[in-house]
């Protein structure tokens, strides 16, 4: 019985040194603010310069109910031939671009991750949203571009773009109606300003319109000239002095003489 006893109470002894020692073992000292701040300014000295570029107001053709795809991208170094406006960004972390819009009813919806990696002067990232404004007018677009710590909410250097300030034309029905209505106005005011509107089909009607008009006023001319003609032969008197016809004088010498 008493041996039991004291195998029992070496068990538990053991047990509770091993888990102590264990403990000691794996379990660190969590780390100290001067630590945590050391270790954010070396993140700060490993950025490094980078270049943001993205869709200018100009290149964006916004309308009414239609999507247009707004583009940014990253990249290490400033990239030959690119389309669009850059500015210089930090880079080196993970990155983060957020799109902030308003005005004319724009939806700006993500077709990408906000954050994406970027750790070498090599890597080239892209960001793109779809755009998608209700009505007419002006939609402001604004662009950030965040260096994070890590996975944390931990801004290392942050960056604004200028504002872009973007019309939104009407909607392709509204404006067809538009080119009717004034296409209606112009028939009603006459055909030359039609042609004149029109361009060159205009032109050409109206010069065969004027064609026309003119060949019949030539063929009304040339029917009352010959009936007058026709009236004057048969009804003048040949004693009388008017026009004469050069070929009846000759044929009246020729044809007999005073004998």
């Amino acid at each position: 019985m008493h041996w039991a006893r004291r195998s029992a109470a070496i068990l538990i002894a053991a047990f509770l040194l091993a888990s102590c020692g264990s403990r000691d073992e794996t379990d660190s000292p969590p780390p100290s603010r001067d630590d945590f701040n050391q270790a954010i300014a070396r993140a700060k000295d490993g950025l490094f310069r980078g270049t943001l570029t993205y869709n200018t107001a100009e290149q964006l053709k916004l309308r009414v109910d239609e999507s247009t795809v707004f583009r940014t991208t990253i990249s290490g170094t400033r990239r030959k031939n690119a389309r669009g406006a850059d500015v210089p960004v930090s880079v080196g972390a993970q990155m983060g671009v957020k799109l902030h819009c308003s005005g004319a009813g724009i939806r700006c919806t993500p077709l990408s991750s906000e954050r994406q990696s970027m750790t070498t002067p090599s890597d080239v990232t892209e960001w793109r949203w779809r755009l998608t404004p209700a009505s007419a007018g002006t939609a402001h677009l604004d662009l950030t571009a965040t260096a994070y710590f890590h996975d944390t909410e931990m801004v290392l250097a942050e960056k604004a773009p200028p504002s872009m300030a973007v019309e939104v034309s009407p909607p392709t029905s509204h404006a067809a109606a538009t080119v009717k209505k004034y296409a209606t106005m112009i028939g009603t005011s006459g055909l030359v300003v039609l042609a004149a509107v029109g361009g060159v089909p205009g032109a050409v009607q109206l010069r065969e319109l004027w064609q026309g008009r003119a060949r019949r006023r030539t063929a009304a001319g040339r029917a009352t000239d010959g009936t007058r003609g026709r009236d004057t032969g048969s009804g003048a008197d040949p004693t009388r002095g008017g026009a004469r016809d050069p070929e009846a004088d000759g044929g009246g010498e020729g044809g007999g003489g005073e004998e």
